[in-house]
């Protein structure tokens, strides 16, 4: 790979793996909802395993900062019109 971020939009695992990785991950969610750590910790507790799990479904993109979430719609930036 060279210094540019990968762009894809194909999943690295089957269907039927990503289903089964979400469903961990929203045990994972709840168990860090049950612990001790601050809020802002478990928020990036959160973060971080949720942009692993888009990775894997190819809708994340790590490292790209002009465009880290390609699939998700844009608001019009009011001050740019």
């Amino acid at each position: 790979m060279t210094g540019e971020a990968q762009h894809t939009t194909s999943a690295r695992i089957s269907t039927l793996a990503l289903s089964e990785v979400q469903a961990a991950m929203k045990e994972y969610w709840a168990v860090l909802d049950e612990s001790e750590l601050s809020e802002a910790s478990k928020g990036m507790y959160m973060d971080m395993a949720g942009n692993f799990v888009r990775w894997m479904s190819g809708e994340f993109v790590p490292g790209s900062r002009k465009n880290p979430y390609p699939f998700r719609k844009r608001k019009k930036d009011p001050i740019a019109s």
